[in-house]
């Protein structure tokens, strides 16, 4: 298969570390629209101690040369510009050519640091990804199966026109007789596997992740714009100054004027966490008012079961709003934090048989069916995994 020109120019400012946002999901996305069945999977690296910048270099000449002798792959013969961050660059490099495996960095307890790659586990059963899916319920209590429904107009509201749109999106558009309208709510809830965009009356988008709920009015009047969220969700507030944005969950209260954010209140998560990307946010614990905090771009509040907020000056944005743009991203994150991760987005139910939590750092693509995640997770020599159905059982190796 020869690669088009367009992408070897993404992969190149990839590995020069010059690609931008959009440009890294449409070498992504071209990835999973090419036929990788015929590829012949083989280890490529063997186990090493070694954590030196001349190790680096050397995986990946070899695995450059490995995509020079690849007869279904054309790869220009030109000189690779060094990159700050090999085993991410490695991991795409791998992807992209179907070869099966990813160069993960598996950081252990101890001052050694292992780099394996390892053929990945046999399995007798494989989960698709997830996609667009969700339950829209509407105000008088009727159910929409929006994965399953036609796009166009669905239901008039509270002087709203609601309408699905192409690619996973439902919008709330004003008519003329909005103004006069008794408000009216409607939830939208996506199961686990399922992710869905919204776009409220006022403007505000917002991604509702996987096994979340967000209720909302068909339209917002007072002084306040008001939701409430379980799960996870990225908002980008429409801006009004004179009506704050509000975002209720079990354990907090977000307020807002205008801005971009995460707010991950899943119940199976140790804390309720909000990730302000742009604007301002005030954060307030339900509970205990005195705990309460004001984020900057950049910042991230955690409120943990005690009721005490605290604050990460530094955050991960990547890893935080990697779920939007279609990936896993974990940097130096716990198997157990990975594999709630992993059992909400393919719908599963994993049991994890080991005290250990190790830690772990690389990119997935979500695109990719479940096998797929845990063959790579598996490049270290700490995750061994069966899967049955719905069910996989992951121990330590």
């Amino acid at each position: 298969m020869e690669i088009p020109q367009h992408i070897l120019d993404l992969i190149e400012k990839y590995l020069a570390a010059t690609i931008s946002k959009e440009e890294l999901i449409a070498l992504n996305n071209w990835y999973h629209t090419h036929d990788d069945s015929q590829t012949t999977v083989e280890p490529l690296v063997s186990a090493t101690q070694n954590d030196d910048q001349s190790s680096e270099e050397v995986i990946s000449r070899r695995i450059y040369e490995k995509l020079l002798n690849r007869k279904d792959i054309q790869v220009p013969r030109k000189k690779i510009s060094p990159w700050k961050n090999y085993a991410a660059a490695i991991a795409l490099l791998i992807s992209i050519c179907g070869l099966g495996y990813f160069y993960l960095h598996q950081r252990s307890n101890t001052k050694n640091n292992a780099k394996v790659a390892l053929q990945a586990t046999s399995i007798n059963a494989d989960l698709a990804p997830g996609g667009n899916k969700a339950r829209l319920t509407l105000a008088d209590g009727s159910v929409v199966i929006l994965d399953s429904l036609q796009n166009g107009s669905i239901a008039k509201q509270g002087g709203i026109d609601i309408q699905k749109l192409a690619n996973g999106q439902l919008t709330y558009n004003r008519t003329n007789s909005a103004i006069n309208a008794t408000v009216v709510f409607n939830q939208i809830s996506t199961p686990r596997g399922g992710t869905y965009r919204i776009t409220l009356a006022d403007g505000t988008k917002v991604w509702l992740n996987a096994a979340s709920v967000l209720k909302y009015p068909t339209t917002f009047k007072g002084a306040t714009r008001e939701v409430v969220l379980k799960g996870e969700a990225y908002f980008e507030v429409a801006k009004n100054a004179a009506k704050p944005f509000l975002v209720h969950t079990a354990q907090q209260t977000v307020q807002v004027l205008g801005t971009h954010f995460d707010v991950n209140a899943y119940q199976d998560e140790p804390v309720t966490k909000t990730t302000l990307l742009e604007g301002r946010v005030k954060v307030i614990a339900n509970h205990n008012a005195d705990q309460q905090t004001i984020l900057v771009p950049g910042q991230q509040s955690a409120l943990h079961p005690s009721g005490k907020l605290t604050l990460n000056l530094h955050p991960d944005l990547e890893q935080v709003t990697g779920w939007k743009d279609g990936f896993f991203v974990f940097h130096s994150t716990d198997l157990k934090s990975i594999l709630r991760l992993i059992s909400r987005w393919y719908d599963a139910d994993i049991e994890y048989k080991s005290p250990k939590n190790p830690v772990f750092t690389g990119q997935i693509s979500k695109q990719l069916p479940v096998s797929k995640v845990f063959a790579l997770l598996s490049l270290t020599n700490e995750v061994h995994y069966s899967i049955e159905g719905k069910t996989i059982i992951v121990t330590n190796k």
